[in-house]
């Protein structure tokens, strides 16, 4: 049934666009199955959907890393001026998501390398023969997540300055 059910969001989510491919799952690691994808428009924007072992849901979670641009203007504000850009951020993320897990790293207050966004998606419908409702909640996930990153963005450009890239790159924050 797992590797059904893998099979089957794997196809959901080419359905919905997404580029997929499966992921190796570490030694020991509390995870069944792992996969890989990637939302084209309207930003490039990388997801991990993960089935836990002992769990029965799917999780899917989007990891956000500041630019070496954004870092950097990022520590030259003030203390103050960055615990309150991280927690606008962070904020804006439960405005968008407020069922989402969101983590900080790393966790001091004034330090901002990136966050972590998870959506988890239960499963129990599908156990109950029906595929439709978690087929919709992955579908709301990707978009949510997707919507965050473009926020995420936005925010950061807005407050630190749009980074710069070189030839061919895109001027946002690093997936």
């Amino acid at each position: 049934m797992e590797g059904d059910l893998k099979s089957k969001v794997m196809a959901w989510l080419v359905d919905e666009g997404l580029e997929v491919r499966g992921m190796e799952v570490p030694a020991k690691a509390p995870v069944e199955w792992s996969l890989a994808a990637t939302v084209r428009v309207p930003l490039q924007v990388n997801l991990v959907v993960q089935k836990p072992s002992q769990a029965d849901k799917l999780v899917v979670t989007m990891g956000v890393k500041l630019s070496p641009q954004h870092q950097a203007s990022f520590n030259s504000l003030p203390e103050p001026e960055r615990a309150d850009l991280r927690a606008s951020l962070v904020e804006a993320m439960f405005h968008l998501c407020p069922h989402c897990i969101v983590i900080p790293q790393p966790p001091a207050p004034a330090a901002l390398e990136g966050l972590a966004v998870s959506w988890e998606v239960p499963l129990h419908s599908y156990h109950g023969g029906l595929e439709g409702p978690v087929r919709l909640e992955l579908a709301r996930a990707v978009r949510v997540l997707a919507n965050a990153y473009q926020l995420l963005v936005e925010r950061l450009n807005a407050r630190l300055g749009a980074p710069r890239g070189g030839p061919g790159q895109v001027d946002t924050m690093h997936m």
